[in-house]
């Protein structure tokens, strides 16, 4: 409800951070121009976040999906208050915002952006990431590309991230920066988590509508089906240690917990390795 991020207890969504928390105004330099002033930067309201993910020191991440979006960082929480600093991004334009974020645990940062401008029907999209000495590098671009959220292994070693319009989802070695799988046949990909033994999840709408949470394995080339004929899916999350995977329904306002029926076929070393 509204531009707010809500903590789930009880059962029921409780508003953790609203508009009117506080943004320092120690902004890099290089970050400021006629458009992009102090007061762009510091504006204590959220221009619609679209993502948010924490770090191992428990600060949080969001991802603003407005035009003007901007990715805030969060110190934890004291007392209910909210402190955030302003992560400052080479290449982004005002008219871009962030559609996903995830955080490492070496203190990486991995994003996806949209052009939110309005002004064309296909509009340019690209994946980043920075680096934990606030280095960035371009991952993957695209002048008509829709690119689903990125997903990490707990270490950050290994991202994969889906493009709707080609149908595919490719992985990548964030180590030595390249590229180390792909699959072309996903039709209908939104969402991507990636499970502690390197089993890749996503979302798929369906032709008749229907969404499914399926396995896709990037070196067999195949696709499993987990459970279908849900609702609108509004997300996939994994918890990197238990492994428990979530879906949120959008439509439904509900989240739903899912696990492999047969347990024991959960792999002892990461798949990902032998890619």
């Amino acid at each position: 409800e509204g531009n707010c991020i809500s903590a789930i207890r009880d059962r029921k969504a409780i508003p953790v951070l609203v508009d009117q928390f506080t943004i320092s105004d120690f902004i890099d330099v290089w970050a400021l121009s006629k458009e992009r002033t102090v007061a762009f930067w510091t504006q204590p309201v959220f221009r619609k976040p679209a993502g948010i993910s924490f770090d191992k020191k428990g600060y949080l991440y969001v991802a603003e999906s407005g035009k003007g979006g901007r990715v805030l960082k969060f110190e934890p929480l004291r007392d209910g208050q909210g402190l955030a600093h302003a992560v400052a991004t080479p290449w982004v334009e005002t008219t871009y915002g962030f559609t996903s974020i995830a955080a490492d645990d070496n203190g990486r940062l991995f994003l996806t952006t949209q052009d939110a401008d309005g002004r064309f029907i296909l509009a340019n999209g690209s994946v980043c990431m920075r680096e934990a000495d606030n280095s960035w590098m371009m991952v993957d671009f695209g002048p008509f590309a829709e690119f689903s959220n990125v997903a990490i292994t707990p270490s950050g070693d290994v991202m994969a991230v889906g493009e709707y319009r080609t149908a595919g989802v490719s992985w990548y070695d964030t180590e030595r920066q390249m590229e180390i799988g792909t699959i072309d046949s996903v039709k209908g990909i939104r969402h991507l988590a990636i499970m502690p033994d390197g089993t890749t999840l996503g979302s798929l709408i369906r032709e008749d509508k229907s969404w499914s949470v399926v396995e896709i394995d990037p070196i067999g080339k195949e696709i499993w089906e987990w459970v279908g004929g849900l609702t609108e899916i509004g997300g996939l999350f994994v918890d990197p240690k238990s492994g428990e995977v979530f879906v949120s329904l959008a439509a439904e306002g509900k989240i739903m917990r899912i696990r492999r029926l047969n347990e024991s076929s959960q792999a002892k070393e990461n798949k990902l390795k032998l890619l």
